[in-house]
């Protein structure tokens, strides 16, 4: 196995399929999927396939067919989840909604601060999102949660002046509850937990910015949490729940905003977020067997478009669909403004992989040995 590979393509295992303009929102452990291609929300089964329309804005209308246009307008539609055979999914500007018997979605909740939430936690029976906005004034900022996905309340307000936006909301398996996940400054990043609704809401850690994630993995001890900070180098991090503290795992080349999990293999990506600190134009894809040792198994090139303006053109990424549940066979991944992937669905063959980190593992074990 060529432990170089990744200097040729950029990812070390070659990828099973690419999908030009395709990107994966959600899939299930049969390899069903639901994908966004333009502003159009497509399904994949074994039965067959269908597409849905989405509600576009006169603007979106005129230019959401130009992908480049969409780029710049963050026109694209970033999650998706299932609520009871219910779509329900986040583009700029709104939550939209499709149940089970409609043919199309429609728009159920206008987004009146910022262009759009994270993420939408799935936990029980019901859904949440947490407002996520430039908010300079430091503002009040409210969780919003619905038991159907077609109406929306505020579950919880953060009070004025305790934080800036919300970053993401996780489920917790083992915990039974979610974490949610707050930014920017020291005082404002914290990582809290809810096992009732939001009918409480525990600060757990705050005051540095190892407490500054957009997304975590929960495990039986603690917790993964990738770093998203511009003002220190970033690390993945375990917190340990019992001696309540952070230890590094592996440094990373800048925030880390993604994540995928599953019962054998998990993944954090990298974002180009130049700061004086974080000077990488590249963005790296960590994979792990056991959530202790990370290998990085990606690392691509920010592309014309992004290196001319990130502010206009967005940060190099790489997003993960959601899972359903179960450990499906392909993993897939979405790249954004990255060289020779922009716009491109990778889908990873999961065997390959963990077979390729299991070979990894016993090499390094090896070297480390002699």
């Amino acid at each position: 196995m060529d432990l170089n590979l990744i200097s040729q393509t950029g990812f070390s295992i070659p990828p099973k399929e690419l999908r030009k303009g395709s990107t994966p929102l959600w899939v299930t452990s049969n390899n069903d999927l639901i994908y966004a291609r333009g502003l159009k929300i497509r399904l994949e089964s074994d039965s067959g396939s269908c597409s849905y329309s989405i509600p576009k804005t006169p603007a979106e209308k005129l230019l959401g067919w130009n992908a480049l246009c969409r780029r710049v307008l963050r026109m694209d539609i970033s999650a998706l989840t299932v609520l009871d055979e219910n779509l329900i999914a986040i583009k700029k500007g709104a939550i939209v909604f499709k149940g089970r018997n409609q043919q199309n979605f429609r728009r159920v909740f206008k987004i009146s601060r910022g262009s759009r939430p994270l993420n939408i936690c799935h936990w029980e029976d019901r859904l949440y999102w947490g407002e996520y906005f430039s908010n300079p004034t430091r503002c009040e900022v409210h969780i919003y949660g619905s038991k159907d996905g077609e109406k929306w309340e505020k579950a919880y307000t953060f009070p004025e002046g305790r934080i800036r936006h919300v970053h993401g909301i996780y489920e917790d398996t083992f915990r039974n509850g979610m974490w949610v996940l707050t930014g920017d400054t020291d005082s404002e990043s914290g990582i809290w937990f809810t096992g009732d609704h939001f009918q409480t809401l525990e600060c757990v850690v705050t005051g540095s910015q190892k407490a500054r994630a957009v997304s975590v993995i929960p495990m039986k001890k603690g917790l993964i949490v990738p770093m998203d900070s511009p003002n220190e180098i970033n690390f993945i991090q375990k917190y340990d729940m019992y001696k309540r503290e952070f230890s590094p795992l592996v440094q990373i080349a800048g925030s880390a905003f993604y994540r995928y999990t599953s019962p054998s293999v998990s993944l954090i990506s990298t974002v180009v977020e130049p700061s004086e600190v974080n000077q990488a134009r590249y963005i790296e894809l960590y994979a792990s067997l056991d959530l202790k040792h990370w290998t990085k198994i990606a690392e691509l090139k920010m592309d014309f478009w992004s290196s001319l303006s990130m502010k206009l053109f967005r940060y190099p990424e790489i997003r993960f669909p959601e899972v359903s549940r179960g450990d499906p066979d392909q993993i897939y991944l979405y790249c954004s403004g990255v060289r020779g992937y922009n716009r491109k669905m990778v889908i990873l063959d999961r065997q390959v992989l963990v077979k390729f980190l299991k070979f990894r593992s016993s090499f390094h074990n090896d070297q480390t040995s002699e």
